[in-house]
């Protein structure tokens, strides 16, 4: 079969493609032509020269299937490029044509597998990754590199200096010389030791590293940082509405390293009530294409791990400039929403203003004088509490889900080990902010929409059916639930009714857990998608401009401020968001670890989180960290998993384990470089 031949029909534009045997038909060829037929087209579809999109329809790709980004490597080992509308684009290991992570480069689509893009790389166009860190291991008369983030599918060697000896947790910096063919290994170069996975004190580096944050700031930041500090006038009002005179409140954590937003109120003759939600004017300082916004473009936003953090702008700003500290003027962007009596939004304004913040509380000093029932901020708080519950039960009457995961928190000692973790204490002051910032944040979303600002979104879509099909084949081993709806018709209110019912019961944690893992990732766009976890119709981020990057540009389209490449910013702001998450997990995970390592021998309380055919995922109940038993080591009987029941069961004595159960645990081995926590089950 001639490839030109196909190539020509397919040119002919038919509107929607043709199947394979569409395609076929139209050549008027015997049947026992058809495998060689097929195999002509993979040979085009591998090449690139053809595309095979939904529902198999084959076609020319034009120039919407190629595009630039970032490679990333995942722990399959396969690579993916994050794409502005497309999310992710995978790209299987024969398709990355010698690309290393980190690499910029060309991206064609090839076809859209269950809505999953599948491209491979046409080329490098610039090689990112030089340094490495990892750990080195000797195998078959070389010595390989083990990164500690995912650059290649390919092994990595390392040339060692000549009779060096290294133990297996110390990390090395390694560069790359040689990236040889993409079927072969890359080759590398010891540059310096940098240090041992045992030492707490590596354990920053090792994320900063593995995760390609970027913790320190250009000389030229720090210097336009220290410009803007000398310069700025906070008593010069022009052009900004006066707020001092407000009362006006922050409520924060006790460890807060940043203060982005405060509150004011007013009570209006006729019943109304006015709500003034007051947002650092970050924009005000981070000028479009300065020094400091190239930067926070590439970090995207800040990063808190349990004992330091790495802010997205420079610290003068952070805990400065643009902190709205007591007793000082600050400048502010401040929505000034109107709600009638029964808290429906009659107007919104924004402006930009200058406020004096009078009174400041961390949310334990507002949860006590909300208890006590007195004192001199009573009347404040109280008001506020109260607008908050009847917004919450607003929220949630409309179909909010009501998610609260547990989270651990930390008391570090001096040696960069946990001296002690607790599950962190939710206090309804957290819910009083929530509600105040998640109601700016749909009102701005929803009204600047309408009046066509390019406003950048925050969405969440609604879960994939397959997925919907698997939570319902859990839930109906867990309980007597009703079915979820699998249509895309569903709302996050079907979640609710599944939570409501397990309320009061010790698997709700486990069945939050479950919930959230159906359920997408929320992602910026500049397209509205709506949100399904909070089901709203619209939804912005607009409350944190010291640490998001799309709050900063939420906040100059409110401005009137030009920016461009707005879409591009949205799709890395999302993948940097990832990123953080990713890293404050892990790190958090290493410090679990370190922590348990000091403790003696004794018994864990845990619940079973989930299983696969090689054994059960345990949490560990009071300190909030996953562990795994392996089947073999489960003694009493031989034990597998039942995937259409949902459960792990013995053959022979039916002992049965399911997701929610409460069970004992000893630890049988903990390994901080490869974070794994090895559990054994007591009887």
């Amino acid at each position: 079969m001639n490839s030109k031949k196909i190539i020509k029909i397919l040119k002919q534009q038919h509107p929607r493609g043709y199947r394979k045997r569409e395609l076929f038909a139209t050549f008027n060829l015997p049947k026992k032509e058809y495998i060689k037929f097929r195999k002509t087209l993979k040979g085009l579809i591998s090449r690139g020269e053809i595309i095979k999109g939904e529902g198999g329809r084959l076609t020319i790709p034009d120039e919407n299937s190629m595009f630039t980004g970032i490679l990333s490597i995942s722990k399959i080992k396969n690579g993916y490029i994050p794409h502005e509308n497309f999310g992710n684009v995978d790209v299987g290991g024969g398709f990355l044509n010698g690309a290393l992570a980190g690499d910029t480069v060309n991206v064609q689509i090839l076809s859209n597998y269950k809505n999953r893009p599948q491209g491979r790389i046409v080329d490098i166009l610039k090689y990112n990754t030089k340094l490495v860190h990892g750990t080195v291991f000797f195998r078959r008369g070389r010595h390989y590199l083990e990164t500690h983030k995912f650059i290649s599918p390919r092994p990595i060697v390392v040339n060692m200096p000549h009779g060096k000896k290294f133990s297996p947790d110390t990390i090395i910096e390694a560069e790359i010389i040689d990236r040889g063919r993409p079927s072969h290994p890359v080759f590398s170069k010891f540059v310096k030791d940098i240090g041992s996975l045992s030492n707490p004190n590596t354990d920053y580096s090792h994320i900063v590293d593995k995760f390609s944050l970027r913790d320190e700031f250009p000389a030229q930041c720090l210097l336009e940082a220290e410009e803007l500090e000398k310069n700025t006038d906070f008593n010069n009002f022009e052009n900004r509405k006066d707020f001092t005179k407000l009362d006006t409140v922050t409520i924060d954590p006790d460890s807060a390293r940043d203060y982005d937003d405060a509150l004011s109120l007013k009570n209006n003759k006729d019943g109304s009530i006015t709500v003034f939600v007051h947002i650092a004017d970050v924009s005000h300082f981070v000028k479009v294409n300065s020094a400091i916004d190239k930067e926070a473009k590439l970090r995207g936003t800040s990063v808190y791990f349990v004992d330091q953090n790495i802010p997205m702008i420079p610290p003068t700003l952070t805990s400065n400039l643009c902190s709205l500290l007591p007793e000082k003027n600050r400048f502010t962007l401040t929505a000034i929403i109107d709600l009638d009596q029964n808290l429906n939004v009659t107007h919104l304004d924004v402006k930009k203003g200058v406020i004096n913040s009078n009174i400041r509380l961390t949310y334990t000093d507002a949860q006590a004088i909300l208890d006590n029932g007195e004192g001199e901020n009573f009347t404040l708080l109280n008001d506020l509490r109260i607008i908050s519950a009847k917004l919450r039960k607003n929220r949630f009457n409309s179909g909010s889900l009501n998610i609260e995961i547990p989270e651990a928190e930390f008391t570090m000692g001096n040696d960069g080990v946990p001296s002690k973790i607790s599950v962190k204490k939710h206090l309804k002051t957290h819910e009083l902010v929530e509600d105040f910032m998640l109601l700016a944040n749909r009102v701005i979303a929803q009204k600047f929409s309408e009046n066509d600002k390019s406003l950048m979104f925050r969405n969440h879509g609604k879960p994939e059916i397959e997925r919907l099909i698997a939570l319902n084949g859990l839930l109906a081993q867990l309980g007597d639930y009703k079915p979820l709806s699998i249509t895309q018709a569903i709302n996050a209110s079907e979640f609710q009714r599944v939570l409501d019912k397990v309320a009061d019961s010790e698997a709700r944690h486990m069945i939050e857990i479950q919930l959230l893992r159906t359920m997408p990732k929320a992602d910026y766009s500049l397209i509205n998608k709506g949100h399904f976890g909070l089901n709203f119709e619209h939804y912005c981020h607009f409350t944190s401009p010291i640490r998001r990057y799309p709050d900063i540009m939420v906040h100059r389209v409110l401005s009137d401020i030009q920016d461009e490449d707005a879409g591009k910013i949205a799709s890395s702001s999302t993948q940097s968001e990832i990123t953080a998450m990713k890293a404050e997990r892990e790190y958090n995970k290493i410090k679990q670890l370190r922590y348990l390592q000091e403790l003696p021998p004794q018994i864990y309380s845990g619940i079973v989180n989930g299983m696969t055919q090689r054994g059960l995922f345990i949490m560990l109940e009071d300190i909030l960290v996953d562990g795994f038993v392996r089947a073999e080591w489960m003694k009493d009987d031989y034990y597998y998993f039942d995937e259409n029941r949902y459960v792990f069961i013995g053959r022979r004595y039916k002992t049965t384990y399911r997701v929610g159960q409460k069970v004992q645990v000893e630890i049988k081995k903990i390994s901080v470089i490869k974070q794994k926590l090895d559990l054994q089950l007591v009887d």
